[in-house]
């Protein structure tokens, strides 16, 4: 494999994430899906970086993309959805916790 800069590589850990951080928006939080979507690019990014024969050292720059890349695709996402319920007239779809629709609850 072709030796990666690490500026090429951080750049690949942020677009990569960018997909699952919108999947991750969709989801319930702390649930399988919700982990998936965080911890699916991992194995690839630790590929890349051991492949193109980087040390330790450039984890936490590769962290700190990927966290970028999570939250800009969850960004991106909620700005998609706005933008569709502006469009057609529709209410914004807010997820709303399990908790609230429980019959045990004191209102």
């Amino acid at each position: 494999m072709t030796e990666l800069t690490i500026p090429i590589l951080v750049l690949i850990a942020l677009a990569l994430n960018v997909p699952f951080g919108a999947w991750r928006a969709t989801t319930e939080r702390l649930s399988l899906r919700w982990f998936l979507a965080l911890h699916l690019a991992i194995p690839i990014i630790l590929l890349l970086r051991v492949e193109s024969g980087h040390t330790y050292r450039v984890i936490p720059l590769l962290v700190a993309a990927s966290v970028a890349g999570q939250l800009l695709g969850s960004w991106l996402y909620s700005r998609r959805q706005a933008a569709r319920s502006a469009a057609t007239g529709a209410p914004l779809a807010v997820p709303v916790p399990a908790d609230e629709h429980s019959s045990d609850s004191y209102r």
